[in-house]
């Protein structure tokens, strides 16, 4: 069963000697040994038994023998009995001793290993040992079979063996080690290559030796040496194997130096091991698979990833599941797993995002990073261990993936296989909204920051539909200032209609804010584009943003949801025009002239009493009184919202429509009311004030700091 290579010594080099004779005068013939004899005598040829039952003798550097019935005794040296049957040592024949005269005995011999492999084309090679390379480089040659055998056992190892198994195309992995040295693993005469080899030393000499090996795998060149067991050579990546070498070294010692037998390992890691995955592409279909970072998918030919799947190699324990957003679909409920489809195929529905998870023991060992490469924003950055990577809402497809394994807590790939990130987030994250058009209806979603709607085209905005990625917890809210209605009095909520749609009204202000653990974590900036004026500056956190009284349509807005305390994108000047502001002011000039008249000093317009202002105007929408919604006095309101005050006054009218500054002042002097309103308008102690109102309902604010 394969060539056993077990010689002494002395007697290798007398056979040599005598081998060289024969050949010189041509009278050397060759027979066989039995299996008995091949334990212990050196045979001038190698016979191998290949797969198929026959054997391919060859000889050791002296070319093919005849057909002759000449023999040699234990020893080699040439019987003097042409006739004479060889004696077994082992039924204690005396006549075999003449190497031990010489002191070259069994246990002299030093332990090796032989081994010899069948490849493409070629069939059978010799047999070699202890490092030699067996197989072929540079020929694209795929190794099919092997045979590997223990060399230079002593009666003390006698129960030793080498074990192996091999990885075969279509197969697999082999279910059982081989159970005899020099068994064929593999195939003969089945065209299917080797991919990856693990073997392992058993009995005696497993405690006194290592066996380490490495193979030369196709793309690959020669891997790093494997030990006892290792894996080496690739999976599911259909990489011929092309040659070997294997070695027996002095238990826990290094391994072996390079270069052995002339070659040196090209690549870091004894197997291709890691995370494997393929994807199904448009107009492509099904790709090969790819390992450790290696880019499936397409750039550049705008085609979309349509479904993907992901194994980890056998040498790694544990899982790996994923999931992805589809078309139309969303997510999917249920994680793949272990090589299981996610997405579809013939449905022509694009990939848009990608989760992927270890479990088991691979999760506690490794972190998987995974990226894609997503329309319109190119390479995103790395996610890991479950985080989103892609787009939601926005109907990008995914057209590109790469997926690496790291030791747990190691940091996220650099450039890799020359590809770098083209974005700061590894998804498209935060929120996502839509804009209904004049003329043009509702626009797709858009992402943080981009533009939905319209600039230079005198179009405005009639409704806005507003919400959050998956990844962020918690919800966002919003309402819109809208043509002849006003401020919504409700708020509209992720994903709910703010405005109109077949009304024919503009949008002409909008304020934006977050609720729960999203309030907690982010800031939400926007701002818009309004008729006249352009882009305004960036309002944030349910601050108005547009104009108001001014009759100016919104033509555009952009939102982003940014980590808390991050500076806002832009300018935040002028983020909101307000034409009631405007009326504020010219109300507060009046309450000046009448202070004047009777001397006293003039009250200084106050922002923050402002702000305050339009506080109470919501309460007063809300609850037409001198006190506040919920019961409580108004000068509650102030320290609230962190305003020092000695002594506040207020004024607050109500009107059935709306009317101008001069009406006010008028109604506050000669209304029953008036002594009161007008204490409130000229008492001397006050310093600031400020007026806010929406034409119908006023509140003015006077305060003593």
């Amino acid at each position: 069963m394969g060539c056993m290579v077990k010689r002494k010594r002395k007697s290798l080099i007398l056979s040599l000697l005598l081998i060289g004779a024969m050949v010189f005068t041509g009278t050397f013939n060759y027979i066989p040994a039995s299996a008995e004899d091949e334990q212990t005598s050196s045979a001038k040829g190698n016979s191998v038994e290949t797969g198929d039952g026959q054997k391919d003798d060859s000889t050791d550097n002296v070319g093919e023998t005849d057909d002759s019935n000449e023999e040699t005794d234990g020893s080699g040296e040439e019987s003097e009995d042409p006739d004479k049957e060889t004696v077994d040592p082992e039924e204690g024949s005396e006549g075999n001793t003449g190497d031990e005269e010489e002191g070259n005995t069994e246990e002299d011999l030093d332990i090796g290993v032989s081994y010899y492999t069948h490849v493409q084309t070629y069939g059978d090679q010799a047999a070699v040992a202890n490092g030699e390379v067996s197989g072929t480089i540079g020929e694209s040659k795929r190794l099919e079979g092997i045979s590997i055998s223990l060399t230079g056992l002593n009666e003390a190892d006698k129960e030793s063996h080498i074990q192996y198994m091999t990885q075969v195309q279509t197969t697999g992995w082999e279910k059982d080690w081989s159970n005899a040295d020099g068994e064929v693993s593999g195939t003969i005469n089945q065209s299917k290559r080797l991919e990856a080899i693990r073997m392992q030393l058993t009995g005696p000499v497993a405690e006194k030796y290592d066996v380490y090996y490495r193979v030369h795998c196709q793309s690959y060149g020669w891997l790093s040496w494997a030990k006892n067991g290792e894996y080496a050579g690739s999976e599911g990546l259909s990489k011929r194997l092309e040659a070997i070498q294997i070695i027996l070294v002095d238990k826990d010692t290094e391994p072996p130096k390079d270069p052995v037998s002339g070659v040196s390992s090209e690549y870091d890691n004894s197997y291709v091991s890691g995370v494997m995955y393929r994807t199904h592409v448009q107009n492509i279909g099904w790709q090969s698979y790819v390992e450790n970072g290696t880019m499936s998918g397409t750039t550049g030919s705008s085609y979309r990833l349509e479904a993907i799947n992901i194994k980890l190699t056998s040498d790694i324990s544990g899982g790996i599941e994923y999931r992805t957003h589809i078309q139309s679909d969303g997510w999917e409920k249920n994680w793949a797993k272990n090589d299981e489809l996610s997405g579809t195929y013939g449905q022509s529905k694009r990939l848009e995002a990608i989760q992927i998870n270890l479990t088991g023991e691979a999760a506690d060992t490794y972190d998987v990073y995974y990226r894609v490469h997503c329309q319109s924003y190119g390479w995103l950055s790395w996610a890991k261990n479950g985080e989103y990577a892609g787009s939601e809402g926005l109907a990008k497809r995914l057209e590109g993936i790469q997926i690496v394994l790291v030791e747990k807590g190691g940091k996220a790939p650099d450039k890799l296989n020359g590809i770098e990130s083209e974005y700061d987030n590894a998804y498209v994250t935060g929120a996502l909204y839509r804009t209904h058009v004049q003329t043009d209806g509702w626009q797709s979603y858009v992402g943080n920051g981009e533009t939905s709607g319209t600039s230079g085209r005198s179009l405005r905005l009639e409704g806005i539909n507003i919400k959050l990625t998956s990844d962020i917890k918690g919800g966002i809210r919003y309402k819109t200032h809208v043509q002849s209605y006003g401020w919504e009095t409700k708020w509209a909520a992720n994903g709910g209609l703010s405005g109109t749609s077949g009304k024919s009204k503009r949008l002409e202000a909008i304020k934006i804010e977050l609720n729960g653990d999203a309030a907690n974590n982010y800031d939400v900036y926007y701002r818009v584009h309004s008729q006249t004026y352009g882009w305004l500056g960036w309002a944030k956190n349910g601050e108005p943003a547009g104009t108001e009284g001014y009759s100016k349509r919104l033509e555009a807005i952009e939102i982003q949801v940014l980590p808390k305390g991050s500076d806002a994108p832009g300018s935040t000047d002028n983020a909101f025009k307000e034409y009631y502001e405007d009326l504020g002011k010219e109300l507060l000039n009046l309450v000046n002239t009448s202070r004047e008249t009777i001397k006293v000093a003039p009250l200084e317009w106050d922002e923050d009493l402002y702000q305050i202002c339009l506080l109470r105007l919501e309460e007063l929408q809300e609850k037409f009184s001198a006190t506040r919604p919920d019961g409580t006095k108004f000068e509650t309101i102030f320290a609230e919202n962190n305003y020092s005050f000695t002594n506040a006054g207020q004024n607050y009218s109500k009107f059935n429509s709306t009317v101008t500054t001069a009406y006010v002042m008028n109604y506050w002097k000669t209304s029953d009311n008036s002594e009161s309103y007008m204490t409130q308008v000229q008492k001397s102690n006050y310093e600031v004030g400020a007026v806010a109102t929406d034409g119908k309902y006023w509140v003015y604010l006077a305060v003593e700091k």
